[in-house]
């Protein structure tokens, strides 16, 4: 957890972060809400009026990943800068850090949307930003409007009605992390990240079948009775201990048969060699 190097590839060794911890359970974090702004803030205060922003999405030209939880592909703590920086991706950030913000738990972006289409995507993105401006990727998540309620709600699809306003989750999944004092934090929205998910057409066909591509208008709201914003979970950095990982592992192996500690390097060494190279993906 904490910052790695202004590539986002190593870790900084100023960081106030960078260690491990080790909780029976999650600590109790403040679910704080960070209101988006029609000129790309994120703050604690709501607007009083609702704005939409809009983009156009077009399947034929997806935002490209770049870094992320991937397994095929570059994986990792990349600069999106290039991918924000497209007509087709809203930016908002926090101010600069005073302090440090010690976060610890569900990442989740609530968004009110519409779109020109019967169905679509909407993409997050979590980065931290540096003083340089290079924004270094941390978590991203996605939600398919037509299983916007989850597929556990219906084994149908629900597509959309082109134009109505629909309230949505993103999940980035869960993280610890401490952005440091001078830094500060963005969420990018998008309708893809292609290839980490797959583009959606706009059609509201199945995936698997095939269709025409349909250029989509979409719209995220802000302010007012339709606010979209950010919850990031809050803690205290004394919530999240340094442990000492390989004290913790060596204790464990203590109870355990000597085999176990003089076969975990020659389990390692295989499972290495079985991952590919990126030269040779």
């Amino acid at each position: 957890m904490g910052a790695g190097d202004e590539a986002g590839l190593a870790p900084d060794p100023n960081a106030p972060g960078n260690y491990y911890t080790s909780l029976e359970r999650w600590p109790a974090y403040v679910p704080t809400k960070y209101y988006f702004t029609a000129n790309g803030e994120a703050v604690e205060q709501n607007g009083a009026t609702t704005t939409a922003l809009n983009y156009t999405y077009d399947p034929t030209h997806p935002v490209p990943t770049h870094g992320g939880n991937n397994l095929m592909i570059r994986c990792g703590a990349l600069n999106q800068e290039a991918q924000e920086n497209r007509a087709d991706v809203l930016s908002f950030q926090s101010p600069t850090l005073t302090e440090d913000l010690a976060i610890t738990g569900p990442i989740i972006a609530t968004l009110f949307v519409a779109s020109s289409a019967v169905d679509t995507d909407f993409t997050a993105k979590l980065t931290d930003v540096y003083p340089s401006g290079k924004s270094v990727l941390l978590n991203d998540g996605i939600v398919r409007m037509r299983w916007r309620k989850g597929q556990f709600y219906s084994a149908e699809p629900q597509l959309i009605t082109p134009g109505e306003v629909y309230e949505v989750e993103v999940s980035m999944w869960n993280t610890s992390y401490i952005f440091p004092k001078g830094h500060k934090w963005r969420v990018s929205i998008s309708s893809s990240n292609h290839p980490r998910f797959l583009p959606n057409p706009n059609n509201g066909l199945p995936l698997s079948q095939n269709g025409p591509n349909v250029t989509a208008l979409n719209s995220v709201f802000v302010g007012g009775a339709q606010a979209s914003y950010m919850t990031m979970p809050v803690v205290q950095k004394s919530q999240i201990p340094e442990v000492d990982i390989k004290a913790v592992i060596d204790k464990w192996l203590d109870d355990r048969p000597a085999s176990w500690r003089e076969n975990i390097p020659k389990m390692r060494k295989a499972a290495m060699n079985h991952i590919p190279h990126f030269d040779e993906l």
